[in-house]
């Protein structure tokens, strides 16, 4: 329940990092790992939003 709850806190902040590296000019990320581990917190995200909605992870 946290973890996915964690999860769903990263959302704003890989936004933000995204907008700051474009502005830049600079890639988003440099390695293969980073993309890995954007994926698994953004799939994270996913389900932390489906529990929410769907009442299986309650605040």
């Amino acid at each position: 329940k946290f973890v996915l709850l964690s999860a769903l806190l990263y959302a704003p902040g890989t936004i933000l990092y995204f907008w700051a590296r474009r502005e830049r000019g600079k890639p988003i990320f440099n390695t293969t790992v980073d993309w890995l581990i954007f994926a698994a917190a953004a799939i994270g995200c996913v389900a932390a939003l489906i529990g929410l909605i769907s009442g299986y992870i309650t605040i």
